[in-house]
């Protein structure tokens, strides 16, 4: 492999690390940790401060009393600071916490999602390329073959061992090989923007990758079973799930009381019309407790229910889309490993036959036809087997991504 050469490994790590659907995955982690301190805030102590000053006109009981008119015209001033710490709120700030600690890690799993999707999309682009190159590679091997054969015929016919219309139906044949060709350039041309598209990069000498021993599960029961633990769309959901069941036990904070420890501080001059300067202290535990919300809290505490269910159904909707999608692989994987054998030997054997058809049409006992259809035969065999090899490769890839390990299994780092 040429030090240009570009690893799958290599494309999957350019792709995790500059495409922006990842980058955003990793934006919405970082804003979902910052909700945990939001939420968390409601343990420390609140301290809020107000200050003004300006003009105020009292006329109560005690400026009447004093003044003649019951108008007293005074500059006010004042500043009020309020420290409140929670002690009881049934346990609302701690569930919300709770929620917003497990959406986090939903969003974790979140760019682990993006990343494993990702190198599942890289993985395809890539193996699309190789294919696409090894079969305009067969095309050309193809087209060679046509021309010496044509030129036999050419040398056949001017020995008059051989007629004209061969010579044309062997020139036909060529013109179709040259129209292959064709079509095989624009499908490479095609996978290789679609592979710039994908990993950021132009493909460099691909190379067709290889998984080690052991780096696929050994049966449908173990690969379900290392999905349940390391899946991260599915550990996604279990998140979002506990999250919704922590929002659902926050609802529950206005059916008891609120209970605060308050400290107040007042700086006052000239309050409520009365000249000069009025301080003031206190502290106090205080409660509260909604009466009547017009049915607001019962309701946001049946939606929060609600909800929840919903994310418990969504996370067993996953689960099950999982399980299916892993047998289903395992299904493919089996079915495209056993149609390796077979096409191996129809491409031995058909080479055989047009080595065989070769020679005894250079002595007569074969008709062209007979040997350009043998030709085509050989052809179709070796695409075919190189269409299938790439597609148990692929079957294995799409397995790992099932299962939710194909960037670790490809080493894959990420910043």
């Amino acid at each position: 492999m040429s030090a240009s050469a570009q690893s799958l490994s290599q494309a999957v790590e350019n792709a995790v690390n500059t495409r922006p659907v990842v980058e955003a995955a990793r934006s919405r982690h970082r804003a979902a940790v910052d909700r945990i301190d939001s939420a968390r805030s409601g343990f420390l102590p609140q301290v809020d401060i107000t200050a003004g000053g300006g003009y105020e006109v009292t006329n109560n009981t005690s400026t009447r009393a004093q003044i003649e008119g019951g108008s007293e015209d005074l500059g006010r001033y004042d500043a009020t600071i309020v420290g409140s710490q929670l002690l009881f709120d049934n346990g609302g700030t701690r569930s919300r916490t709770e929620a917003a600690r497990f959406f986090a890690e939903s969003e974790q799993h979140g760019i682990l999602s993006a990343e494993e999707q990702l190198s599942f999309d890289v993985t395809q682009v890539y193996l699309a390329v190789i294919l696409s190159e090894q079969l305009l590679r067969r095309a050309n091997d193809n087209y060679a073959a046509l021309n010496r054969i044509s030129r036999l015929v050419d040398a056949l016919v001017r020995s008059g061992r051989a007629r004209e219309a061969d010579a044309i139906q062997a020139r036909a044949r060529i013109a179709a090989a040259r129209e292959e060709i064709a079509r095989r350039q624009r499908d490479l041309d095609e996978r290789r923007a679609q592979f710039l598209e994908v990993v950021g990069q132009n493909p460099r000498s691909l190379k067709q990758p290889r998984l080690g021993r052991g780096q696929l599960p050994g049966s449908v029961e173990q690969a379900l079973n290392l999905a349940q633990r390391v899946n991260p769309f599915l550990q996604s959901a279990i998140s979002r799930e506990r999250a919704a069941e922590a929002e659902a036990r926050a609802t529950e904070e206005p059916f008891l009381p609120r209970v605060t420890f308050d400290v107040t501080g007042t700086l006052g001059e000239n309050l409520g019309g009365v000249r000069g300067v009025d301080n003031s202290a206190s502290a106090q535990l205080r409660l509260r407790f909604p009466l009547y919300t017009g049915g607001r809290d019962t309701a946001d505490r049946r939606r929060a229910v609600e909800l929840a269910g919903v994310a418990q159904q969504e996370r067993g909707e996953i689960a099950r889309e999982v399980r299916e999608a892993i047998r289903r692989a395992f299904a493919r994987l089996k079915g495209d490993r056993a149609r390796v054998p077979p096409l191996v030997e129809q491409a031995s054997d058909t080479a055989k036959v047009v080595d065989a058809y070769l020679a005894q049409f250079e002595l007569g006992r074969r008709s062209l036809f007979d040997l350009l259809d043998a030709q085509s035969d050989l052809y179709r065999s070796q695409v075919a087997l190189d269409e299938v090899r790439i597609l148990a490769l692929q079957d294995e890839f799409e397995l790992l991504a099932t299962v939710g390990n194909l960037r670790q299994s490809l080493s894959v780092a990420a910043r």
